[in-house]
């Protein structure tokens, strides 16, 4: 009797706790829902003022355009679009109801799309409007890193198919969500007729050109010109296309936002950029003057005591998002250039993946070839220093490179008491600065070169790339001022030492122009 007594009493503490424990979580759970009908109401409030907020935003930057430096205005798309894309999201978590529509929308663009004319491609696949892919057919996949000097000139890029993708995603559309929900600041490319880009040729102003294409409307109207029979295959004006493009490479600037600049679709945006990349690579690279005009570039390095220097040849890196070129999260892509005593881009040979050492990408690259087989490069004649020894022609080239005949590298742990040595190295080191200062220029005037590219478009950097240093040369062949003189750039990461075998012929070379320096200085 005792002990079924206890179980009674036990079950009715277990009851009584239990019941306790229920009415405790129903008012827990009654002052939760509480809280959030007030954070509910709260939302609701505040998010149609949200709304008309970035319809002002929206409305200011369409009547200021013109006044707002291009980073000013590409940042404020930016912030409208993806605050947009949150007031969207938050909305749909609360199932809140639709307000009135903003009327903040542009009509869409009436031009249609021309057949892709990309880089030797025979068809193009147009994804959404800011992961455009072009793609070459007839292509093998196992074709080796191979320089497409055929259209470049002297320079040359890794090429068996063209992937271009937007590396951002700016501006792009918000999926539609199954919710109601407010709308969003709609961004759409604006009819032809009232673009931005024919408010800006109404406008007529200097100073405007040289804000958003990097370059005057003399120098504009000159490559127009170099350029026009080669972009036949757009559907939109000359004109149009070189400016569309020049702003995209000037500021890194998304295909959804060339398109509301100019007045186009997205896909059109991005057939234009790689139709004027390959129009700039295939009339300007003469422009690479290693072969046509090398007693200038003679000259120049006689001018700071380098006799028969040819060139300076370094290797830059340009970081790519994801590990297809560099067996790592962080790859890069590797280009080898050669520079004049100008800051001039002599050869430039880009697209190698940066797990290729710098010797194995001298060795495959058009330059060495051009010297060692076809004997089409520095085969002038040699140059007789003071003291009766002569020297060949040759180019300065970094560390990493090994010291051949015609690459004069510096010394590796020189000897601080040899007074030749010591002055060849200091020659070199200021020499090795001239192809540091043209990197960091074109990084800076040419801002998509900067962005960090992803794997789908690495097949497209090079040419990318090999096209900034053609308009760097263009624009010093139009005089166009620098000033940037004074300015030092960030060296790229140092390659390893090169530790292999030392050519003689080389060696020899380097201490006869060693001696002559120190007996100069």
């Amino acid at each position: 009797m005792a002990t079924a007594g206890r179980k009674r009493g036990r079950k009715k503490k277990k009851k009584k706790k239990k019941t306790l424990m229920t009415k405790k979580m129903t008012k827990l759970t009654k002052k939760f829902n509480a809280t959030l009908q007030l954070r509910h109401q709260h939302c609701t409030k505040l998010i149609p003022s949200l709304i008309s907020a970035i319809s002002s935003a929206h409305s200011f930057l369409l009547n200021h355009d013109l006044h707002l430096l291009p980073h000013q205005s590409l940042s404020l798309e930016s912030l409208i679009s993806s605050t947009s894309s949150s007031i969207s999201n938050i909305v749909s978590l609360l199932s809140l109801p639709p307000p009135p529509r903003a009327a903040i929308q542009l009509p869409h663009s009436t031009i249609t799309s021309p057949r892709a004319a990309d880089f030797g491609s025979q068809r193009s696949l147009i994804a959404d409007s800011d992961t455009l892919l072009v793609e070459t057919s007839n292509q093998t996949k196992n074709s080796s890193p191979r320089a497409a000097s055929t259209s470049l000139g002297a320079g040359d890029c890794r090429s068996k198919r063209y992937l271009a993708a937007d590396s951002d995603t700016l501006l792009a559309e918000t999926s539609k969500l199954t919710k109601p929900s407010y709308p969003r600041a709609s961004l759409t490319a604006p009819r032809a007729a009232d673009c931005w880009f024919l408010r800006f040729l109404a406008a007529d102003s200097d100073t405007l050109w040289a804000e958003n294409f990097n370059l005057t409307k003399p120098s504009f109207t000159l490559l127009l010109r170099l350029l026009t029979p080669s972009l036949s295959s757009v559907s939109v004006p000359p004109n149009y296309a070189l400016a569309a493009a020049l702003y995209r490479l000037a500021h890194g600037a998304s295909f959804s936002a060339i398109s509301r600049r100019f007045g186009i679709d997205s896909p059109t945006a991005c057939r234009v950029f790689y139709t004027v990349c390959k129009a700039i690579n295939e009339n300007l690279g003469h422009l690479f003057e290693l072969k046509i005009d090398i007693n200038r570039v003679i000259v120049g390095f006689g001018w700071i005591s380098l006799p028969n220097c040819c060139g300076v040849l370094g290797i830059e890196k340009f970081k790519l998002d994801g590990d297809l070129m560099g067996g790592n999260e962080n790859g890069f892509l590797i280009v080898q250039a050669l520079v004049d005593s100008e800051g001039r881009f002599l050869d430039v040979s880009a697209g190698w993946p940066s797990t290729m050492k710098p010797e194995t990408v001298l060795r495959k690259s058009k330059l060495y070839l051009g010297v060692e087989e076809s004997k089409e490069y520095l085969n002038g004649p040699s140059f007789e220093l003071t003291d009766g020894s002569s020297i060949p022609q040759y180019i300065l080239g970094d560390s990493c490179f090994p010291l051949l005949p015609w690459v004069l590298t510096p010394y590796n742990d020189s000897n601080e008491e040899d007074g030749a040595e010591m002055a060849f190295n200091s020659v070199h080191r200021k020499g090795m600065q001239l192809v540091g200062t043209a990197f960091g220029r074109v990084r800076k005037k040419w801002k998509l070169l900067a962005k960090k590219w992803k794997e789908q478009c690495v097949e497209a950097f090079p040419f990318v790339i090999v096209t900034c240093c053609l308009l760097h040369n263009f624009l010093i062949k139009c005089s166009e001022a620098v000033t940037d003189e004074t300015e030092e750039y960030p060296m790229s990461e140092e390659f390893p030492v090169f530790d292999g075998e030392v050519d003689e012929s080389g060696k020899k070379t380097r201490d006869a122009l060693a001696s002559h320096l120190f007996r100069g200085s």
